[in-house]
């Protein structure tokens, strides 16, 4: 497993196909506090993986 060495921000994960019904992204959900199903935990990592520089 690799470190991922952003965050994602809540207009990123909005606009990230596939995340439609994460919860957090529901109104009046706290951040802190919000399970991540594991289908949507994929598609986060995705997301991770696709944005990160591949030169080292």
């Amino acid at each position: 497993m690799r470190r991922k060495t952003r965050n994602l921000t809540l207009p990123e994960l909005r606009a990230t196909p596939g995340l439609e019904d994460l919860l957090v992204l529901r109104k009046g959900n706290r951040l802190s506090i919000t399970p991540v199903e594991a289908h949507h935990w994929r598609l986060i990592l995705q997301r991770l993986d696709l944005d990160e520089d591949p030169s080292p």
